[in-house]
């Protein structure tokens, strides 16, 4: 079964200084109140079902990461260090000057659509999603309840 081909999403983001900051101000928002056990956005599918979805624990998990706490991370959302990943690149998406972030950009693109990163992720996410849900149900409701 063939993978769909997705367009590249995170290289032409890239090319926008904006979307960089605004992803970046969203997430980090997202993790500092997370982390500091303050109200931050609920998970709108949990809130919506009680279904916890495939990114559940996950601004914790990267609030964790960020305390060092490498075991508690990887115990919240084993998928943490991509995110992390994914935080370094809009960072550098929001600083470099146009010409060095548009290079940059454009082989984030090309890395995108040679390896189908996209679609690559997203089968990650959802197979790990699975595997929790069948194998951890009560570490993923423990995870889930906060």
């Amino acid at each position: 079964m063939a993978l769909p081909s997705l367009s590249p999403i995170l290289g032409p983001a890239l090319r926008r200084r904006q979307v960089c900051l605004a992803l970046l101000g969203v997430g980090v928002a997202q993790v500092v109140l997370t982390a500091a056990g303050l109200p931050s956005w609920p998970c709108p599918l949990k809130s919506a079902t009680g279904i916890p979805c495939p990114g559940c624990g996950m601004s914790r998990a990267v609030g964790a990461l960020c305390k060092g706490h490498v075991r508690e991370a990887m115990h919240l959302h084993a998928l943490a260090p991509l995110v992390l990943v994914g935080i370094l690149l809009l960072v550098l998406g929001a600083v470099l000057p146009a010409s060095a972030r548009t290079k940059f950009a454009t082989i984030v693109q090309e890395v995108e659509a040679k390896t189908r990163l996209v679609p690559l992720l997203l089968a990650l996410l959802l197979v790990y999603y699975l595997w929790r849900l069948m194998y951890r149900p009560d570490e993923v409701a423990r995870i889930v309840a906060g």
